[in-house]
């Protein structure tokens, strides 16, 4: 028997029903799921209630189409044991959504059901509650609006399509419609589509079919008015010495970079059909240069090496993860972003990109997670674009938040503004908040124009976003070479070395903690190089649970402020999903008097403006600060009741920061407990 076309065999929904009987009884409000599209009520069976959504505008779900996708929504989280045990009954939960609830596939595999007892199997399992979703909640917003005026016109889609899905077969449907234009793939699960809106329409059908959204304008060049002053001569030189040597960049850009003198033996040029481009000749510069011709023109890391290619003359998303799964690279920088809002004396009408989520951002979340490749992208200088004819028209809101376009929403990548000569940040920097609330940009990196490598070996300054990510990333190729001289290896998480960075910014403003202006700070590698070189850090894996305790910190009298900062590589979100984050690590300290800490968190009731001391349920980055502390033993503790697609590997930086009025002199020395002692002298 098949439920309403669902390619579901009848005994796997008696186990759904029975283990579903409680759920009857509950309120709506638990059985409630966030998407980006709204919030909806999953207590009808397969058949959706809206609540706080746009109306439907699509078409129904035919009733004649096989379906093996459901959304499976948990009372409580399943614990590893629990998703296995429903593999074993040809259910495998894809990806966690919001609220308890995944994306699930249904094999069907009969036998497992005729066996006896097979339902005792999963008595463990909580109770679960099968819904079939109305197409709305695949589709952007924007898309539904674009396909009830195109009629005839040809639409440019990002599809994001299930796991284990068939490119072949996928594009096979899709050639039956007869309209279908272009298809290329990024990966194995997103395709770019061009076809017109009654293709679209077909493919939203598709029971593969995750997300759809409207496919992102060409890219331009971040290139404004900025650069870079980050600490680097502190490190350059003796003790540390630091040049970059043994590690290699990508730099993508919107060319290849000419022959310089200052770089030419350490790039290797992946598109040599591509323009030659000055703007990617400064960027590699600042990144690399060695300052041969000359020495005020000396870039970050001027012995490291980068492998460049041109964004326009190759598959982006796909050459990134290529270059990271083969580990020809270590760190990338992308000193490009998606052409949004006002350009010169055209509005594109695109303003809903800025600070969204998009799939292009999931991708590259996706590659940061498999591959533990550490991002750079620059924040865009968005913020000061404006209507000619009305200068208060500008990119953005009335304030300059909300600018920041959306590759640069990734939440595994280091997303960069710039700061000028007096450490405030540049007029046309992009400001965040994320549209679902985390702190964006990731850093500022101090600048004036900076004079680097151009064209026909001569030297040239360059200014903006376009600079910052480059110096930012520089820096990370220094630490990276630390690391690796401290410790003869390589980093295996990306998070410490972004985590190094984050901790160790400089603070932005005279507000305390982060903010969606430079997010944790202006970047200080020398700082970030103490703290690796005295493993001020921890590292470590936790499951779903209830929390764990990982260490602790002894103060001493008279300290300034205590630090801790915790941060993950998150796995990829779901585009539709309320809420890019998948596993929400809670951070806590815990003092000798069981008073609690909580980390600092964007203030929704702001519009995620200002920083408070909260819950942070949006960010990959937790940090706790507290000024002048009371002396005594801290418990570094974090709660783990909300990691549905564990086990989640972490890095946990701490620091007590002395008191610069005190004449003692302080020193982090590891405890018999593995935690960090400050012993003072």
């Amino acid at each position: 028997i098949k439920i309403k076309g669902l390619g579901i065999n009848s005994k796997v929904l008696v186990y759904l029903l029975l283990f579903a009987t409680p759920i009857a009884a509950q309120s709506s409000g638990d059985r409630e799921i966030q998407f980006k599209r709204g919030i909806y009520s999953t207590l009808s069976g397969d058949s959706s209630v809206e609540i706080k959504a746009v109306k439907p505008n699509l078409k129904e779900l035919p009733k004649n189409t096989p379906r093996h996708h459901a959304i499976l929504q948990f009372d409580e989280l399943p614990t590893d044991l629990e998703k296995a045990e429903l593999v074993k009954q040809g259910i495998i939960l894809l990806e966690y959504i919001s609220d308890n609830a995944y994306w699930a596939k249904f094999i069907n595999q009969s036998d497992a059901f005729n066996k006896s007892g097979a339902l005792k199997r999963v008595n463990k399992v909580p109770a679960v509650h099968m819904w079939m979703p109305p197409n709305q909640v695949k589709v952007s917003v924007e898309l539904e609006k674009v396909m009830k005026t195109a009629h005839d016109e040809l639409v440019n889609v990002s599809a994001i399509f299930h796991k284990g899905v068939s490119k072949s077969a996928i594009e096979q449907k899709l050639n039956e419609t007869n309209a279908l234009t272009k298809i290329s793939w990024l990966g194995s699960k997103t395709a770019r589509i061009t076809a017109p809106v009654a293709t679209i329409e077909s493919l939203i059908d598709f029971d593969e079919l995750k997300w759809v959204e409207l496919q992102a304008p060409e890219s331009e060049d971040d290139d404004v008015e900025a650069t870079r002053r980050t600490g680097v001569d502190r490190v350059t030189r003796a003790p540390l010495s630091l040049t970059g040597q043994g590690i290699t960049l990508g730099i993508w850009d919107g060319g290849r970079p000419a022959s310089h003198n200052d770089i030419n033996d350490r790039v290797t040029i992946l598109t040599n059909d591509a323009v030659i481009s000055s703007h990617a000749t400064r960027v590699t510069g600042v990144a690399i240069g060695n300052g041969s011709g000359n020495p005020t023109a000396i870039g970050m890391a001027p012995q490291a090496r980068a492998r460049n290619r041109s964004r326009r003359d190759s598959d982006f998303e796909n050459d990134v993860d290529n270059e990271a799964r083969n580990n020809l690279i270590q760190i990338s920088n992308f000193s490009f972003s998606t052409t949004v809002g006002w350009s010169g004396s055209n509005d594109r009408n695109n303003d809903f990109l800025f600070g969204l989520y998009s799939s292009d951002a999931s991708i590259l979340d996706g590659i940061a997670y498999n591959h533990g490749l550490l991002m750079f992208k620059s924040a865009g200088n968005n913020r000061d674009d404006c209507n000619p004819n009305n200068s208060s028209d500008c990119d953005g809101d009335d304030e300059g938040y909300d600018s920041l376009p959306p590759r640069g929403a990734a939440k595994n990548m280091i997303t960069v503004g710039n700061t000028d000569s007096n450490d405030e940040v540049s007029r046309s920097s992009g400001w965040g908040p994320t549209d679902d609330g985390r702190i964006k940009p990731d850093l500022c990196a101090y600048g004036n124009s900076v004079l680097s490598t151009e064209l026909n070996n001569e030297y040239r300054t360059i200014g903006g976003t376009s600079a910052a990510s480059p110096a930012a990333a520089g820096v990370a190729t220094l630490l990276y070479e630390h690391y690796n001289n401290l410790y003869d290896e390589l980093p295996d998480d990306s998070a410490l070395i972004k985590g190094a960075m984050l901790h160790s910014a400089n603070e932005f403003g005279t507000a305390s903690g982060p903010d969606p202006i430079c997010g944790w700070g202006i970047v200080n590698a020398n700082a970030a190089a103490k703290l690796i070189s005295q493993e001020a850090f921890l590292t470590g894996t936790v499951s779903q649970g209830s929390h764990v305790d990982i260490g602790t910190i002894s103060v001493p009298n008279n300290q300034a402020q205590v630090k801790v900062t915790l941060i993950w590589t998150d796995p990829p979100g779901n585009p539709a999903a309320s809420k890019a984050l998948v596993n929400n690590l809670d951070l806590r300290l815990i003092d000798s008097n069981d008073n609690e800490y909580l980390p600092w968190s964007l203030e929704s009731s702001d519009n995620f403006r200002t920083a408070v001391r909260a819950d942070n349920n949006q960010d990959n980055v937790e940090q706790i600060t507290i000024d002048n502390p009371p002396p005594g033993e801290y418990t570094i503790r974090i709660l783990t009741g909300d990691i549905p697609s564990g086990p989640q590997d972490y890095v946990l930086f701490r620091e007590v920061v002395e008191n610069t009025n005190s004449n003692e002199q302080c020193f982090p020395i590891k405890n018999s407990s593995g935690g960090l002692s400050i012993v003072c002298l």
